[in-house]
């Protein structure tokens, strides 16, 4: 098939920007292992890059990239290409109604999208909403309040007392820890209400009870009415108060835990809650001592997908095709070690020097020189028979970029 894949943050989404460092390496990592992933796949991939990613010449095993250089083009461009290609792919967030958006133009072209369905995006995308349906069904959710940044302070305040402290302020369409904040004191709530209204576009967000647990993900291949549950995932979250900021490090896979079956089977029904979410999703939870409490529902690829398709005994891009377009799902699913993905911060590297780091092996996405900060990021995803030795792996790439960096 020829599918072409886009990427929001790599691909165009910030042309004319300045692009947010930490988070164009989780989304060049996902486009690079996912091309790597249709391309073993025996598919011909057509994908787009920002300009001034395109010049330095990254290390993706696409057969035609195209060159962007504002968001309008890009999105005239997915609309032109999705109509000449068999199947199209995008990874974007869902926040500000993007991915449903992108969506939408490639289901309007008339050929096949892969991604879930922009409507039933636009429904698990509003966490509120999600929240509501989730706990229609039965399902662990926290104790949840749904709340506006135009409130009157008093309002809201009342509302987390109802609650009782520590809450969590979260925006209803936020993606990864944007606008994310830990509320111990009432003191905290007008500054993690302007965190919100800085990091999102929305004005809704959620009240809700802090829990402590293991935080984890479970990956998903579903098709319209099913859901096969792969891989559950460990995360590496860093939860701030509102004068800090909460960050998505990065997280290995498979995790092993004494609830590992429950949330398998509590993700399943989740994704199985919302109509048409199909293809790859991801389910992120906490685990408690005797519970797996449901946190909210990614219509879109995760960041785990980096690692897990290292380790899965499948290809994973063909299983999304499968299930997307014959209603197949995965059998007999098995892992074949452990995969340890994680966010580094460097300096921004030398542009001479970025050839080098491209042959760096397991680093999915180098640290480019197009910060305008002082500071880049790498993702680095090492891949063992065990976690440990995942982990040490990890920690010898690490050193040896961060050497070949300075």
């Amino acid at each position: 098939m020829k599918i072409l894949v886009y990427e929001h943050v790599s691909g165009g989404g910030f042309a004319g920007a300045s692009i947010p460092a930490d988070i164009l390496c989780e989304g060049f990592a996902m486009l690079k292992t996912l091309i790597h992933s249709l391309k073993a796949a025996g598919h011909k991939i057509t994908t787009l890059l920002d300009a001034r990613i395109m010049a330095l010449n990254p290390p993706i095993e696409a057969d035609n990239i195209i060159r962007i250089s504002s968001l309008q083009e890009a999105k005239k461009k997915i609309c032109k290409l999705s109509g000449t290609v068999d199947a199209a792919y995008i990874i974007a967030p869902e926040s500000g109604g993007t991915l449903a958006e992108l969506v939408s133009i490639v289901e309007d072209s008339g050929n096949a999208s892969l991604n879930c369905r922009s409507e039933a995006i636009k429904r698990a995308s509003d966490k509120a909403e999600a929240c509501r349906e989730l706990k229609r069904r039965g399902l662990p959710i926290p104790e949840t309040i749904e709340a506006n940044v135009n409130q009157d302070i008093g309002e809201i305040r009342s509302k987390v007392k109802d609650i009782g402290v520590p809450v969590v302020f979260k925006p209803i369409d936020g993606v990864g820890c944007a606008g994310l904040s830990l509320v111990r004191s009432l003191n905290q709530i007008s500054r993690a209400i302007e965190r919100i209204k800085h990091e999102s576009s929305g004005e809704r967000f959620l009240i809700q009870k802090y829990i402590r647990g293991a935080s984890a993900s479970v990956s998903l291949i579903a098709s319209s009415q099913r859901a096969m549950p792969i891989t559950l995932n460990r995360q590496r979250t860093k939860l701030a108060a509102p004068n800090g900021r909460s960050a998505y490090l990065g997280g290995s896979t498979p995790m092993i835990h004494t609830q590992g079956e429950r949330t398998l089977d509590v993700a399943r029904r989740a994704v199985e809650s919302f109509e048409d979410l199909r293809g790859y999703v991801g389910v992120d939870l906490l685990l408690t001592g005797d519970k797996a409490i449901i946190l909210e529902v990614n219509p879109r690829l995760t960041t785990s997908f980096i690692g897990i398709e290292k380790i899965i005994n499948f290809n994973l891009a063909q299983a999304i095709i499968d299930a997307v377009l014959l209603g197949r799902l995965p059998e007999k699913i098995q892992t074949l070690g452990f995969a340890a993905f994680q966010k580094v911060e460097t300096p921004i590297p030398k542009q001479e020097k970025i050839q080098i780091l491209y042959r760096l092996g397991f680093v999915a996405s180098p640290p480019f020189p197009i910060s305008r900060n002082d500071k880049a990021y790498a993702l680095i995803e090492a891949h063992a028979a065990t976690l440990k030795a995942a982990m040490s792996k990890f920690y010898r790439v690490k050193r040896r970029l961060l050497e070949m960096v300075s």
